[in-house]
């Protein structure tokens, strides 16, 4: 099913050529604000590929996009804009390299619950003083809110792929994420719209750029681990 067509709105390249820039790995998402646009993106030859790379021996356009690196420039970004009703992120090795030429990824962490929320924003530094790390990630790196209350979205870079953190892993009322590949779905960027809410958006809450912290995956689970 289609969800946009030529004559009505989509996010301005520009934002899109921003997103790519800093690293992000994005996906075209409809006006429900869930649904991928990705029919009909591939060219032949990457469906192809697509079909030959994938278990199913299916084109899976969401998995070309996450392990192709290369699938997004500028140029194409300005061609398919049209499909971006919404945007949204998957996580992993991007298209970014650091000195030395070592890959990059892009990790999320997604917090829903107030429980985890109130630990993030009540820590101790190592001087004994007091401090929220919500508040200090969204002074460092790309940060985002959804409607949620408690719903945050902090993005960091790492050197590393890390195991990701799925909700299953969490006790009751303590649930989050940690996104680490394309095993636990897509990250709405701002300014979509939420997939249950047409009148909420993601806000933007932090700086327009995402920061490498390599220890941040493992200091999250030394504060989450119980």
């Amino acid at each position: 099913m289609n969800y946009y067509n030529n004559n009505d709105t989509h996010l301005p390249s520009l934002l899109l050529i921003q997103y790519h820039k800093m690293g992000f790995k994005l996906v075209p998402i409809g006006y429900d604000g869930m649904t991928p646009n990705v029919g009909g993106l591939l060219t032949p030859e990457e469906r192809e590929a697509s079909m030959h790379e994938s278990k199913s021996g299916k084109e899976e356009p969401l998995n070309y996009i996450c392990h192709h690196l290369e699938f997004w420039d500028e140029e194409r970004l300005e061609r398919e804009a049209y499909r971006f009703i919404n945007v949204a992120t998957l996580t992993g090795k991007t298209h970014l390299k650091s000195e030395g030429d070592i890959s990059i990824y892009l990790n999320a962490l997604d917090i829903d619950s107030e429980q985890v929320f109130t630990i993030l924003a009540c820590l101790e530094d190592s001087n004994g003083n007091d401090y929220n790390f919500i508040d200090k990630a969204c002074k460092s790196t790309f940060a985002s809110s959804s409607k949620k209350r408690y719903g945050r979205h902090i993005f960091w870079f790492s050197n590393i792929q890390h195991k990701p953190i799925r909700t299953s892993n969490c006790k009751p009322g303590y649930e989050f994420e940690i996104k680490t590949d394309n095993s636990l779905g897509l990250m709405s960027l701002p300014p979509s719209r939420h997939r249950n809410d047409s009148q909420s958006h993601y806000q933007s809450i932090g700086l327009n750029k995402i920061q490498r912290f390599d220890q941040m995956y493992d200091k999250l689970l030394d504060t989450l681990e119980d």
